[in-house]
């Protein structure tokens, strides 16, 4: 299997270090293959954790794959090393947003284009990346033929009232940038943009939009985002739910370069087998 990776701006001038990076990879010789944009989530690198894995499983069963790294992570062009660290601490919602249209974009433009099948396109999200990917495809509507998310977040500014206040008199609050690993500041701004954007940003408000089908998969033993969190989503957007046992929110798969494990693919399995009536003919 071949994986390719790929750079493109996401900033515009404003932001000119901002780049969204990712990896693709295809089957052999094939052409207009129905294929995955998947999306990571907060401050992951899709060289990390289950996503290579990922990426040979979609290939194996015959879907392209298209990867993205978010350009808030701040990544560089290996997508191991942190270039750009600050830019994490400004990343909002909208970023995301941008990211993913800028790699919808890359994907129906181009070489790209003459491999996929544009018309059979998923769009795959894992825990921020999953929620903002519902409210991607809520807002184009018509581009996914199905959308998935594996342990997505239900809404955004999941913090209690008293991060929240710490938030605001300390102008920054302290997360984890899981591909640093380490905690880094983040501002105040983020959390005032979400606030202003609430609306475009509720998540569950775009599942019940979304008139693509919406599979949510959900591990059961998820501290991270909890199987309640995930009913609660699967409710909102009508959407089949696929609940994986024994499975954290990685799968079991945290770290660099971790080997598969039979909760991983557990929810490949239930995310391929749900697409091949979809998108395989």
């Amino acid at each position: 299997m071949h994986v390719s990776t790929w750079s493109i701006p996401s900033g515009g001038a404003n932001e000119p270090q901002r780049r969204v990076r990712g990896r693709c990879a295809l089957p052999a010789g094939a052409t207009r293959v129905p294929w995955l944009l998947v999306a990571p989530g907060y401050t992951a690198s899709v060289a990390h954790t289950f996503y290579p894995a990922l990426l040979q499983r979609c290939v194996a069963a015959g879907f392209g794959c298209v990867q993205l790294a978010f350009s808030g992570t701040g990544l560089g062009e290996d997508l191991e090393t942190v270039a750009h660290p600050d830019l994490a601490s400004r990343a909002t919602y909208g970023w995301e947003l941008d990211d993913l249209e800028a790699a919808w974009r890359h994907a129906a433009s181009g070489a790209l284009s003459n491999r996929l099948d544009l018309g059979r396109a998923t769009l795959l999200g894992h825990s921020r990346g999953g929620g903002m990917a519902v409210v991607h495809a809520a807002e184009h509507q018509g581009r996914y033929t199905a959308v998935v998310t594996w342990n997505a977040i239900h809404a955004i500014l999941r913090f209690s009232p008293l991060r929240l206040q710490v938030w605001r008199a300390k102008g920054n609050l302290d997360v984890m940038h899981w591909s640093l690993g380490r905690r880094i500041p983040l501002d105040v701004a983020v959390l005032e943009h979400a606030e202003a954007h609430r609306a475009r940003y509720d998540i569950q408000a775009a599942a019940a939009r979304l008139e693509a089908p919406l599979l949510v998969v959900q591990s059961e033993d998820d501290d991270a985002v909890t199987p309640a969190e995930g009913r609660e989503l699967a409710a909102a957007g009508g959407a089949e739910l696929r609940l994986v046992a024994g499975a954290d929110h990685w799968f079991g798969m945290r770290g660099r370069t971790p080997a598969p494990t039979p909760e991983f693919g557990a929810a490949v399995d239930a995310t391929l087998g749900w697409l091949g009536a979809r998108l395989t003919r």
